[in-house]
């Protein structure tokens, strides 16, 4: 019984450190540079009032409605700083990173 907790204990070291190794390089001078021109669009949405962006995200055209309604709540709690914006990002990126492994 050891033994296999033991294997299941190892099992989720790798990625675990992975992920934080990835996450530690990836938020390192997150906000070193202004916002791109996407990245802006995001906050411009993100700044919307809940009904606005709802109808935005209803619309046919509507591109990437489920980031920009999570990007909403995560701004609502966080602000909106760059680094703020572009966390979500350097934290999905990381977990990327680690699921690679598994």
């Amino acid at each position: 019984m050891r033994t296999l907790r033991r294997l299941s204990l190892s099992r989720f070291v790798a990625p675990l450190s992975l992920f934080l190794i990835a996450l530690a390089i990836r938020v390192y001078r997150l906000d070193a540079q202004s916002l791109w021109l996407d990245e802006g669009s995001s906050w411009q949405m993100a700044r919307l009032p809940w009904g606005d962006l709802l109808r935005d995200m209803l619309s046919p055209t509507a591109a990437y409605p489920l980031y920009h309604l999570l990007l909403k709540i995560w701004v609502s709690l966080l602000g909106d700083s760059e680094f703020a914006l572009r966390l979500p990002s350097a934290i999905a990126g990381a977990a990327a990173v680690a699921a690679i492994y598994l």
